[in-house]
C-alpha cells in the first residue's frame, strides 16, 4: 500500500530530478496558467479548451494527497513530467498572450494551411 508521506528515490529518467513538494509547485503553476488564460477573450478557442483542463488538473492536485494516485489522475508516469509540462504550458500561454492569437490573421492563410496530412 502506498502512503502519501512515502518519498520516492528518483524518477529514473536522465536529467529529470525528483521534486520535493510537487503539490505546492503544481498548484502554483496551474494557478498561474489559469490566471493568464482568463485574460484571453472568452471566445478564444485556446482559452475555451485549456481553462477547463487546467481547472480540472488543479482540482485533482488539491483533492489528492497520494502522489501515485495524482500521477494516474494527471496521466503521467512521474509527477515531475506533469511539472515539466505545466512549466512549458505556462511559458506558451504567456507567449500566446503577447501574440494575441485570438485576433484575425493579417492576410488570408494559404490554401490547405490547416489540412493534415499536407497535400
Amino acid at each position: 500500500m502506498a502512503y502519501p508521506y512515502m518519498r520516492k528515490l528518483g524518477t529514473g529518467l536522465t536529467g529529470m530530478m525528483k521534486v520535493e513538494h510537487p503539490h505546492r509547485r503544481l498548484t502554483i503553476l496551474y494557478e498561474k496558467i489559469i490566471q493568464t488564460l482568463v485574460r484571453f477573450p472568452a471566445e478564444s478557442v485556446y482559452r475555451q479548451h485549456s481553462e477547463p483542463l487546467y481547472r480540472e488538473k488543479l482540482a485533482h492536485v488539491k483533492a489528492t494527497e497520494d502522489v501515485k494516485k495524482l500521477e494516474e489522475l494527471l496521466g503521467d508516469v512521474h509527477i515531475e513530467m506533469s511539472l515539466d509540462q505545466a512549466d512549458r504550458e505556462l511559458q506558451l500561454t504567456r507567449e500566446m498572450m503577447k501574440w494575441r492569437v485570438w485576433e484575425p490573421l493579417h492576410e488570408e492563410a494559404p490554401k490547405d494551411q490547416w489540412t493534415w496530412p499536407p497535400n
